[in-house]
Formats: C-alpha cells, structure tokens, sequence
C-alpha cells in the first residue's frame, strides 16, 4: 500500500468517517486534491468496504478550461470506471459583479448539486480538502478575529440537513495530509491532473495567504507551520466539542421565550434578555450573541469579533441605541431585551374605515373590521384584538402614529410618545401599530385600552366593535 494511502486510511479509521457497505460521492474537480482522493479512495474500496462515486460541476466560467476539465474527468472515471454524476450550471449572472460573489455562488450551486445526488444515491460526500487547506482557513479566520468555533477550521465531518429531512454528510479523508504528499502521490502514480490558473491570483485572500504568507512563514519561523495550525485548530474543535452544550444551554437560557415562538416574537425578530445575558463570563456572551447571529442569519459569514463587541457594547448601553452588524441585521436594546432583526424602512400609512365595514393595512398585514353589537358583550380584557367603542358616526381614520399624537388614557390627555415609552413597547414596532381617529382626536391606540370617552359601557346603545386581525402583539 502506498504511504500516502496509508494516511489516508488513518485520517478514515482516526475520525470514524466511513463505514462497511458506504456509498462515497468524491467531489471530482479535476485538481490534484480531488483526483489523489478519488485514486486513493479507488486503491482502499475493498479494505474499507465501499463504493465509489464521483460528482463533477461545469460551472461554464472558464470557456475552453471549463470544458477541458469536464472532459478530463469524464476520461478519468470511464478509465476507472466509476460512476459519474455530472452537471453543467450557467453560474455567471448578467452584468458585473465581484469575483469573490461569484465564487461563493459556485460553491453554493456545487454543494447543492453534490447534496443532492448523495441524498439519491445514499451516500457520503468526500471533498479533498487537505492540511493546507485547513492551515489557510484557520489563518483567515484568525486574522478576520473569528470565536471558538471559527478557529476549529474545517471538521473532518459536517452534517447537512437537506430542506427535505435527509442528512448527507460530507468527510474530508485527505485533512492529514499536505499539498506536498498529494502532489507527490499523483506523480509516483504518473496521474495528470487540472490546474486552475486564477489559484495563482493573490488579489484574492487565501492565495496570498498560500503562496506568499505561508511561505514565509515556513522560511523564517516553522518549516512545519501547516501541520502546526492544523493540530492548533484541531484543539479548537476538541474546546468547541467539549464547551458547546454548555454554551447552547446558556443561549437558551437567555433567549426571549426560550425556543417558543409566539406571533409577537415572530414579528419583533429574535431576541436575547439583557440581565441573563450580562450576568455570564465575557467569552460566554461572545458565544451567546453569536449564536443569536446564526440563528437570526442562518450562518456566521464574515461575522468577526468586533461585530460581535459591538453587540455586547449595545446590550451594556441605555434602551434605544443600535448597531449594524453587516449583512441586513440590524440589533437594538429595548429596555431589558436585545432585538435582533433586519433594516425595516419608514412607513407611514392611512386608510378610511367605512362603519360597519372592513380595511386591510398592507403596509403591516393586518385587517381592521367594525360592526354594530350589543355593549353587553364587551370583552373583559379590551387590549385584545377585538374593543367596543362608543361612536356614532359613519366612517374612521385607520393611520400609525405621528409626531405630536396625544392620546387619552387615564385622566388626562398625554403625548402618545410618551405613553409608549412608559409601557416599555419596543421602538421597533411603535410606527406598526394602528390608531383610530375620528379626525379630531384618538379614540384607540392597539394594544391599549379605548380612549374613556369613547369607551362603551354596559347599558349604552349599541356599541362599535373593532377588531384586528394579526395584531403586532398585546401588552
């Protein structure tokens, strides 16, 4: 058996990553690293006990290349005959757009493309993704200032749940071994493979890190830097291993509902209180907020810490202030909870409500309906969605709050401003709720008990009612 095979059975057996009767799927490129995967993976099926498939992806990016490469593999897979499940994908979208956006949407249409076959066939995803790979992503990382779980680098297994249910795991067999041990493997076994000439442009960040950075670092501190990255990261992920349920029980903790979901949770965005959150170890907060980022985001793309210390300085800061962590999220403290949610623009809006009748608000998908019934069937909770109101006249005004609005709760007519702020309703939702007006003064504000001049009581006429559907939430 040749010794870089060795290796990568012990990457195998090490990480437990196949089992006996597996079907792998190699994500065949045509470079070096997926075609020693596929030679070695081929050389090991007997010992290990599985079958070998290969994925290809035509991303149609590089004219002739592209194609060159498709044919490459075609070859490769026909001459060892192994099954090969392959894609062409128009991935360049019209006009310009930055080579590192494109990339990424490459990488997404691979995967799901490779995703999916495997969830066909039953089988396991193998990418080639070696030591130096691993040593580039961690530097990245570190030099970006990602957290724990950003510093573990890349996992010898990630599992992926499909939209459908199905999980399909990826493995990466060659993380033990150098790009050097591939090159080598490929030239004792007189195998060709592809070169993708952009790997050689360091105007991109881990090409430089690659073929200048590391380099370096190699001729004048470690001639070994890469294998001591990578033992580096691999303690990460053992930290992350060991701390991860502590942290994801710390989160939940400190989580607004705790996992549930009400409408109003739903409406407001996700949302972290203040007190629980501010009581734990400084690393545990930075693992909290981070992990309300990936929840609230879906992933943790170019986060780094000092979104993260930005967040931690708005949940010390007082109720109002705000930041912007990048990527469409937008996070605020209101009073004693911190809003995680996305850049809502301004709205304003107005609408007529004919009585009895209905309106719909389009602007904040909510229905507002009136009819006439008895005052003796008023709720006994009237913030609810549904209020009786003493009012004669044919028509109402349907709007959100305006600067100078006053509002009678109590005794005295007060600043609606005012009122909102003392009854704590986040700022986030203040220009989402609707307020009736007869044209002269507010008769309710939702979420509110009516204005007592318009309050039906039991033995008046016949009374109002109004009601809402999809209420932004009650108080």
């Amino acid at each position: 058996m040749d010794t870089f095979e060795d290796a990568v059975l012990k990457t195998i057996a090490r990480y437990r990553l196949l089992n006996k009767g597996e079907k792998v799927l190699v994500a065949l490129s045509g470079g070096p690293d997926s075609v020693a995967l596929l030679l070695a993976l081929f050389e090991l099926r007997a010992w290990l006990e599985v079958t070998v498939e290969a994925g290809h992806v035509n991303h149609l990016l590089r004219g002739s290349e592209s194609d060159q490469d498709e044919d490459f593999v075609r070859a490769l897979c026909a001459r060892l005959e192994i099954p090969l499940h392959l894609s062409r994908i128009e991935t360049r979208q019209p006009g310009n757009e930055p080579r590192q956006n494109l990339e990424e949407r490459a990488r997404r249409l691979r995967y799901d493309f490779l995703l999916s076959v495997a969830a066909e066939r039953q089988a396991t995803v193998a990418t080639g993704h070696n030591l130096n790979d691993l040593s580039e992503t961690f530097l990245l990382k570190l030099f970006r200032g990602a957290g724990v779980s950003g510093l573990s680098g890349i996992y010898p297994r990630r599992r992926n749940q499909l939209e459908n249910g199905v999980t399909v795991d990826v493995i990466r067999p060659l993380l033990d071994s150098s790009r050097s041990e591939v090159v080598e493997y490929l030239d004792r076994r007189e195998q060709p493979y592809r070169q993708d000439s952009s790997n050689r442009d360091v105007s991109f960040d881990r090409n430089l890190l690659r073929h200048e950075v590391i380099p370096l670092l190699e001729r004048r501190l470690n001639p070994g830097i890469s294998r001591t990255l990578g033992r580096t990261a691999q303690l990460f992920r053992e930290l992350e291993d060991f701390l991860s349920p502590l942290l994801d029980e710390a989160y939940r903790q400190c989580r607004e509902g705790k996992g549930t979901s009400s409408s109003a949770q739903k409406h407001a965005g996700l949302a972290l209180r203040v007190p629980e959150l501010l009581a734990h170890h400084p690393f545990v907060q930075k693992e909290i907020v981070r992990r309300a980022l990936k929840e609230y985001r879906g992933d943790l793309k170019d986060v780094s810490y000092q979104h993260v210390a930005d967040i931690l300085k708005i949940a010390a800061g007082a109720s109002g202030t705000e930041c912007d962590p990048g990527n469409g999220v937008r996070v605020r403290r209101e009073f004693d909870l911190l809003r995680f949610g996305g850049k809502k623009p301004s709205i304003h809006f107005e609408y007529e409500l004919s009585l009895p009748g209905n309106v719909y608000i389009t602007e904040v998908a909510k229905r507002v309906s009136a009819r006439q019934m008895s005052s003796q069937s008023a709720c006994a909770d009237s913030t609810k969605s549904a209020v009786l109101l003493n009012f004669a006249g044919n028509r109402l005004r349907v709007r959100n709050r305006r600067a100078g609005d006053r509002y009678r709760t109590g005794a005295r007519t007060r600043k609606l401003k005012e009122i909102l702020i003392e009854r704590r309703v986040p700022r986030s939702v203040r220009d989402e709720l609707l307020v009736l007006d007869d044209g002269s003064q507010i008769l309710w504000v939702e979420g509110f008990e009516p204005n007592p001049d318009f309050r039906a009581r039991p033995g008046s006429s016949p009374a109002l009612e109004i009601t809402v559907e999809h209420e932004t939430f009650g108080l």
